[in-house]
């Protein structure tokens, strides 16, 4: 539920540099990454599902054939995930659309140099396959779930964000959430959203910090996103170290 009426403030320390080299967290809040391309060219689609089957089947031979396949292009937003290529095994998952390709890594998030493998892996045998072009949109995305040890109720005590309301009002909000935008030139935008407070399908308290990097038209060929992605993934980082209290960090740590 948005809330209205509030003013944020986001405590950060100015001029962070963003790290080029990030650490593996013992206890990492991903509950979701994901990394998303699309594009306008390409072969008929209809050519691509049987033909990405069979190269990731190695890998990922649990094929599903999504809902939206069954309905018709015309109901459907832009970049809907038709196929999805799975293990048993890996917590990563790989889906194609009409112009659309995306990685998920799902629960069990291991490290960005795995995630990157994988991305690179089956962008691969899609270029391949489809011969897309240059892409429109280029995206990668980190959802996080922030705990505590000991449950805490206050926004201050999972980001390093603070709250200050109309005192007008008589009482505070029950639920936060909110969302900001920062350029970041050639790479593209990131659009930070928080949630507070936010449960998992297991019940478990905290706040939810969601870090989406992404650029429309980036008009750049596929060689370079590589790069690219690197260099998403160094802004989220910097970005997540900069909003996380010391305390969960510190937890995440071990």
């Amino acid at each position: 539920m948005a809330v209205r009426g509030f003013r944020i403030s986001v405590t950060t320390e100015k001029g962070l540099a963003l790290p080029k080299v990030t650490e593996k967290l013992k206890n990492p809040s991903v509950i979701e990454a994901i990394c998303e391309l699309r594009f306008a060219g390409g072969i008929s689609y209809t050519i691509l599902p049987g033909a990405m089957r069979e190269r990731l089947k190695g890998k990922f031979p649990n094929f599903e054939v999504l809902p939206a396949a069954f309905m018709s292009a015309f109901s459907l937003p832009a970049s809907v995930a038709f196929h999805r290529f799975k293990s048993s095994d890996s917590p990563f998952i790989v889906q194609t659309g009409p112009g659309l390709l995306t990685i998920n890594v799902l629960p069990g998030y291991p490290s960005f140099a795995a995630f990157r493998d994988v991305i690179l892996y089956a962008l691969g045998q899609f270029r391949e396959i489809y011969d897309p072009g240059t892409p429109t949109r280029v995206g990668l995305r980190y959802i996080n779930h922030l705990q505590r040890r000991t449950e805490k109720r206050e926004l201050k005590d999972y980001l390093r964000m603070v709250m200050q309301y109309p005192i007008e009002l008589e009482k505070q909000p029950q639920e936060i959430s909110a969302r900001f935008t920062f350029p970041y030139g050639s790479v593209g935008t990131l659009a930070l959203a928080i949630g507070f407070p936010a449960s998992t399908d297991r019940g478990a308290f905290g706040a939810l910090l969601d870090l989406d990097l992404y650029r429309d038209n980036p008009q750049f060929e596929l060689n370079r996103f590589p790069e690219w992605l690197d260099e998403a993934h160094d802004v989220i980082h910097g970005a997540f170290v900069s909003s996380v209290s010391t305390e969960v960090m510190t937890e995440m740590r071990g």
